[in-house]
């Protein structure tokens, strides 16, 4: 069949038109428009779901496994919208962020390695600001990676919560290696697996790793459904929906809810694709198929076991006959890898991460969070419906709480009946020859990775000795994590014995490469690079000062290399505290695997540095598989190879979303910052402020409250304590400050702020009346009339006017009387005195006083009090 896929006509507002991707077609510019937002499942929007299959499948509906929790979607969807698109096509995303919580986001686009684009890349704070609430942000890049591709959100655990979607990059067949090994390429055929959560994934985070409470997932989803919680409508319909009394659904919009029964929330353009392939009455007979089977899908024997309900699987269609090409992604959020396999069909694994390798038959192959495997399944077995397992392992396995799900395959002209195997955990537990395993070195009935011969031509990179290689040490490690533990108080020794070193106390282990964890920088380096954002680049070299093995060490964690070197990174799962896995990916760069081997249940890094010096790891230097993730065996190594070409700040991490999160990622910087992509005009920028100085930049309000003088406080109104706390206002607001508001200045109500202005100004009084009490009142002449009386017969007086205030806190400490009978004295006023920077002052009075207008914290105010001359009321 054609490759088809859906695209906007850039002429045309609005257009979803079908599109054959061939040798001489003119690339397309792709537009989608995400709206993100919370939402919930099961809303108002799934009506009598899932008492009424076809309710399930309204738009806006996500009934997910059925259990009620909160998400995160794009456009109401889950997963979110499919991007279809041609090699060489423009894909531009516009991204509204709608999350009314505040949180700031950004997309990857996973596989798409942006050459001459890194600042589209998504990854907040490396190569962009978070999209902040309530604002749009533009995705613009070519799509020239053909592949299995997804997007995700890269911020926060948001991807846990429901922000991802597939990303399929077609290239004619002429040029596709594996085109010769199927017959249709169809969207529908897209599989979305995801490790599910039954609550949100900061809430899960949060509770793990502070309260040691179970954060592990509870089902797997595939294309967004699954059946995990049991309905019964005796005791549950009334409680539940909304209870729309008319089940039955238009005829168009069953058309257009259809495809979602066996695929993924679909695009208008894909039900358009739908619409022309399918007849409306095979779409009537396949929606009564899917609502019979979801009635029997509970094994019932008796009424009340008919009264029982589940929320729909995923539905598959082939025809006997032909062959298809499945394209699989983990959107995988814990360690939970998934054995995936089709009852009674082999699998022809033809491809891995968007590369090509030369086929492999299989019974079923394991799939790592952020990896993408396509394979060919021949419809070669009787007209009937079959169960497509998802089984999960590792934190998903039978240890914790044995995760699983299904969805159905189902051949055309098939019998209405739910396949005769057990849907069970176990029954997943495919025998046979299994690709990718979980923690298991090359043997009889496994295939590792790292034997695929692949089928894009060697490179430079597979030279016999890399330019640079580094060691990249990863673990679980035994140190006092601030972020999680407190010395003082609940140590991360005192709670390990309490938690008696089980499966919970292991997750207060720190996941970190080479020992440092990683620390988001203050502004993404990519569009803003500094040098204060150097001073938080660190690696394992520059932390040779501390002992990063006992105590915690953490900063932006960089690898730099030049541009156009081969790297080469051994990375050594060490295995000293549990059987994990960390599955990892590198942004910006494909990259060879040429090794992999399990040693045993731990191992170190000298270790392996040690077989490496000796000569004992074989590197396969010719064919070997490109890939952008991959795993890395607890207790062994994995090494990869990739050339720096394209330069830029390129993360590389552990895409299990809690490892992430805590630390287990490092960025790699390839080239110097002039040999990067300039930022795009007018990009967003963020990060740390404050300002360069407090005095000049700080509003004087904003200031740390200060302490009244005790001669103003004990001449105010005695008040309760608790009253006062209330009420009290700064100094300047609540016994001298009219001149923040804007009521008259009277005589009795004065700032010091008020005194310094007629100082610095030298503006004359004609009132040579002394203050009040003042028998001499020692006066400042032509500098300043506003009466200031020296008490106690001292001879310090002002200095003439300094035109930098910060000199008045050099003189001796002064007691002064102000107008109204307040004491205090000269310095304990200057302390809420707003500095005046004044170097250059000018000779004109009515210019300085310009000056000090916008150099004062009166600002306007103050001078609009002067222009209304309300100074003569002062001095009447």
């Amino acid at each position: 069949m054609k490759a088809l896929i859906t695209w906007l006509d850039t002429s045309v507002e609005v257009s979803s038109l079908l599109r054959e991707c061939l040798d001489d077609s003119e690339p397309k510019e792709c537009k989608y428009d995400f709206t993100i937002e919370y939402y919930y499942t099961l809303t108002q929007a799934c009506y009598d779901c899932p008492y009424n299959i076809t309710d399930c499948l309204r738009p806006h509906c996500v009934s997910a496994d059925g259990v009620s929790r909160a998400i995160m979607t794009v456009n109401r969807k889950l997963p979110g919208p499919a991007i279809h698109v041609c090699k060489g096509d423009t894909v531009v995303v516009n991204v509204k962020n709608m999350l009314e919580g505040g949180e700031g986001v950004s997309l990857h686009w996973h596989g798409v390695l942006q050459e001459g684009t890194p600042h589209m890349d998504g990854v907040t704070m490396i190569t962009q600001c978070p999209i902040h609430t309530h604002t749009t942000f533009q995705y613009r890049f070519k799509a020239n990676d053909p592949g299995t591709h997804f997007w995700h959100a890269h911020s926060g655990q948001q991807r846990t919560d429901g922000m991802f979607g597939s990303f399929i990059i077609r290239r004619p067949r002429s040029h596709d290696a594996s085109s010769i090994f199927y017959d249709e390429d169809l969207p529908e055929h897209t599989i979305m697996l995801n490790d599910w959560l039954d609550q949100m994934g900061a809430e899960a985070f949060a509770a793990g790793h502070h309260a040691m409470k179970d954060h592990f997932p509870s089902s797997i989803l595939i294309n967004g459904r699954g059946t995990v919680k049991e309905f019964n409508e005796m005791t549950d319909h009334s409680s539940h929906g909304s209870h729309h009394t008319d089940t039955t659904l238009p005829e168009d919009m069953i058309m257009d809810t259809l495809t979602t029964t066996r695929t993924m929330e679909m695009t208008h353009a894909d039900h358009m694709f739908d619409h022309m392939m399918h007849k409306r009455s095979s779409e009537h007979a396949e929606m009564q198929s899917v609502h019979n089977m979801h009635n029997m899908d509970t094994g019932a024997h008796s009424m009340s076991d008919l009264d029982a309900r589940h929320t729909p699987h995923a539905l598959f269609k082939v025809k006997q006959g032909k062959r298809y090409r499945f394209r699989i992604i983990s959107n995988g959020i814990a360690n939970c890898p998934i054995q995936f396999s089709i009852d009674h069909h082999s699998l022809t694994m033809i491809s891995t991460d968007g590369s090509p390798f030369n086929p492999i038959l299989v019974e079923s192959f394991t799939i790592f969070a952020g990896e993408r495997y396509d394979f060919v399944l021949t419809a070669n077995q009787h007209k009937r419906n079959y169960w497509i397992r998802a089984r999960g392992l590792a934190e998903c396995g039978p240890e914790y709480k044995s995760v699983s799900q299904t969805a159905f395959l189902t051949y055309e002209d098939a019998a209405i009946v739910l396949p005769p195997e057990s849907p069970d955990y176990q029954s997943g537990n495919r025998q046979g020859l299994m690709l990718n395993p979980l923690n298991i070195g090359p043997s009889r009935g496994f295939i590792t990775v790292d034997q695929l011969d692949s089928l894009v031509p060697d490179d430079d990179v597979l030279k016999p000795v890399p330019d640079k290689k580094f060691y990249i040490a990863m673990d679980f490690n035994m140190v006092e994590n601030p972020y999680f533990q407190n010395s003082k108080y609940y140590s991360l020794n005192t709670m390990m014995n309490r938690h008696g070193h089980g499966k919970h106390s292991m997750h207060m282990l720190s996941p970190q490469l080479n020992h440092i964890s990683f620390m988001v920088p203050p502004s993404p380096p990519l569009s803003q690079h500094s040098k204060t954002i150097d001073d938080f680049f660190c690696n394992e070299e520059t932390m040779s000062d501390k002992d990063c093995t006992t105590e915690f060490c953490q900063c932006t964690h960089r690898i730099k290399v030049q541009l156009g070197e081969v790297i080469e990174l051994v990375l050594v799962d060490e295995g000293k505290s549990q059987n994990n896995n960390h599955p990892m990916h590198l942004h910006g760069h494909s990259f060879r695997v040429v090794a992999m081997e399990k040693l045993n249940t731990s191992t170190t890094v000298e270790f392996v540095k040690v077989l490496d010096a000796m000569g004992q790891i074989k590197r396969k230097l010719t064919r070997a598989v490109l890939k952008d993730t991959v795993t890395v065996p607890d207790g062994g190594y994995t090494i990869i190879r990739f050339k720096a070409t394209n330069p830029g700040f390129w993360l590389f991490h552990c895409h299990i979303a809690f490892h992430m999160a805590m630390g287990m990622t490092l960025v790699i910087q390839v080239g110097e910052t002039h040999q990067m992509p300039k930022p795009p005009k007018s990009f967003p920028k963020c990060g740390d402020w404050t300002p360069e100085s407090v005095d000049d930049e700080v509003a004087e309000e904003f200031k740390s409250c200060p302490q009244l003088p005790t001669s103003v406080a004990t001449s105010t109104t005695t008040v309760s304590t608790t009253t006062k706390a209330l009420t009290t206002l700064p100094l300047e607001n609540q016994y001298l400050g009219g001149l923040s508001q804007t009521r008259d200045v009277e005589g009795s109500s004065v700032t010091l702020h008020y005194v310094l202005l007629l100082w610095m100004t030298g503006k004359k009084s004609n009132n040579t009346t002394p203050a009040l009490n003042t028998p001499k009142p020692n006066r400042l002449n032509n500098y300043g009339h506003f009466p200031i009386q020296v008490s106690n017969g001292a001879k310090k007086f002002l200095p003439k006017p300094a035109y930098n205030i910060h000199a008045l806190r050099n003189i001796p400490d002064i007691p002064i009387h102000l107008a109204g009978r307040a004491r205090t004295t000269l310095q304990e006023l200057l302390q809420y005195a707003k500095p005046l920077d004044m170097r250059k002052p000018s000779r004109t009075r009515g210019r300085s006083l310009k000056r000090l207008r916008h150099k004062t914290i009166l600002g306007k105010k103050l001078s609009n009090i002067l222009k209304k001359q309300q100074l003569r009321r002062l001095h009447r």
